[in-house]
């Protein structure tokens, strides 16, 4: 009886261990193009104009460190604005700026090497460090002598007393505001680009110690800079996908595979796994997970195929399959690959997505 009641429970165990197996995931990396496309190694002139002088100069200042010393893809060469002060008519570029519809302008540019020009302007430039008391709860031991309480009246007692009291402290809270509007100049073509304005929002908040003001100021500037080199440079998506639960030993030797990156190998297996398999729901998952392998390598239009039949044998009552065959289209569109092509690009993450 105890023997029989042992072997009901360790079968019970294993199914549930079974059921309840971890779920697998996948992660690559997608990376889309720059959307201002300028060959590498462009000669560039950044040009501030208007907008707030302190921060329109912090800028560009900073824009030509960075691309000059410290873009690690070289994606331009910073022309010095010096090099241009004889044809760079000061009160045109303050009235207009519209340097792109001056032919005499642009072809003077154009012989001195120029290839490209940035205007910078900064139309947002605010910072201030607010005060709020507040009120904290302390706790303290003191030791000493005490008092007890009992039948008998107060009895003195030893040992550590402990209290707790409310005093007022004071916060500072230091905000930074920052919108720099950008456009950019073919100089060979005349042609006008302007990717969207940057702005950045930046706190720092400290107990009963001022922030550095300027210090968070300069932080909401790289935080525009940043933004706008996402224009003119590669952008990596990171992304990581649940995989479908495998219905066959094939199809676990697959997610195996396509958890540790191994992609080639793994697209073999799930082929192998999906000719083998007879129902419907598990061919769907089979070709769900194909399908993710296939984006990971950038065969979108393989992975739109397999998220499509996955779509068809289900029905379309499993979400994460309609999300797959969206989300591929939105990267054709976007003419994104699974590499960076010639630059390292930047690389930001994206959130976890499940079945």
């Amino acid at each position: 009886m105890m023997r029989a009641g042992l072997v009901l429970l360790f079968a019970m165990v294993l199914m549930f261990s079974v059921g309840c197996a971890a779920p697998q995931y996948i992660e690559f990396v997608t990376w889309y193009p720059p959307k201002l496309k300028f060959p590498k190694g462009t000669s560039l002139a950044i040009i501030p104009k208007g907008g707030d002088p302190v921060g329109t100069d912090l800028v560009v200042r900073k824009l030509e460190k960075y691309l000059s010393l410290e873009d690690p893809d070289k994606r331009f060469k910073i022309i010095e604005r010096e090099m241009l002060k004889d044809i760079m008519d000061e009160r045109m570029l303050a009235e207009t700026g519209m340097l792109d519809k001056d032919a005499e302008a642009l072809a003077k540019m154009k012989m001195k090497g120029v290839e490209a020009l940035l205007f910078v302007t900064v139309t947002r430039y605010k910072s201030e460090t607010i005060q709020t008391p507040r009120k904290e709860k302390v706790t303290e031991h003191t030791s000493g002598g005490g008092a007890a309480f009992t039948r008998r009246g107060v009895t003195p007692v030893a040992g550590t007393v402990t209290q707790e009291r409310y005093v007022d402290v004071m916060w500072y809270t230091a905000r930074a505001d920052v919108e720099v509007a950008f456009k950019m100049v073919n100089v060979g073509t005349a042609e006008v680009l302007v990717p969207e304005a940057a702005s950045a929002c930046v706190m720092e908040e400290l107990r009963e110690r001022v922030p550095d003001e300027s210090a968070v100021r300069e932080k909401a500037v790289n935080n525009c800079i940043a933004q706008f080199m996402k224009w003119v440079g590669w952008v990596g998506k990171r992304e990581r996908f649940e995989l479908a639960e495998p219905s066959s030993a094939e199809a676990k030797a697959a997610n195996n595979l396509a958890s540790q990156g191994l992609f080639p190998q793994a697209e073999q297996q799930y082929n192998i796994a999906l000719n083998l398999a007879q129902d419907a729901r598990a061919r769907a998952a089979i070709l769900y997970n194909l399908g993710l392998i296939m984006e990971a390598q950038g065969k979108f239009a393989e992975a739109k195929s397999c998220y499509e039949q996955s779509v068809t044998l289900t029905g379309g009552s499993i979400r994460a399959y309609g999300m797959g065959i969206k989300r591929v289209e939105e990267k054709i569109l976007a003419k994104a690959q699974p590499t960076a092509g010639e630059d390292s690009g930047r690389i930001e993450d994206a959130q976890s997505q499940g079945q």
